[in-house]
């Protein structure tokens, strides 16, 4: 007996936004995950006043940096060894880092700095996503529902 699973074709989390305009994205629900399938993340605001959370599809990407080059120490007066460049070579510093690719929702709310904010990420076994953003301990919230996507038929199997 074969049982074929509905997984999430991409990874959906929070893009968080900060005083310096800068935005992070936090996975909730990892690439390939079955459905149906819940999770929880809690986010602490950045600043005092509005706040906004993005519910999105992300990927992963590789983010190369150059380290800085560093001087060679100098040997005991042995011109041999000196003729080298003074410089190292420079090494990349690779990471993987998750980007947020297409927004599927938006939360926007005035808190104050620290406030610590629960979101809830539910998908369906049909792929339509429930989404839930409540303060931590309060007993209401923000909730929206995002429709399963459309279904593409690709010829007879």
């Amino acid at each position: 007996m074969v049982t074929v699973t509905p997984h999430t074709p991409n990874a959906i989390g929070i893009e968080i936004e900060s005083e310096e305009e800068k935005s992070s994205f936090e996975v909730v629900i990892p690439p390939d995950s079955a459905v149906p399938i819940r999770k929880t993340k809690v986010v602490k605001s950045l600043s005092d006043g509005e706040m906004v959370l993005r519910v999105c599809e992300g990927e992963r990407k590789i983010k190369t940096t150059k380290t800085e080059s560093k001087s060679k120490a100098e040997t005991n007066g042995d011109k041999e060894s000196d003729e080298d460049s003074d410089l190292e070579e420079e090494d990349d510093v690779r990471e993987r880092i998750w980007v947020a690719t297409r927004a599927l929702g938006e939360i926007t709310a005035k808190v104050k700095k620290g406030l610590k904010v629960e979101v809830t990420v539910n998908v369906g076994a049909d792929l339509s996503i429930s989404i839930a953003a409540r303060e931590l301990g309060a007993k209401t919230g923000v909730r929206g529902n995002i429709e399963k996507p459309e279904v593409v038929e690709n010829g007879q199997a």
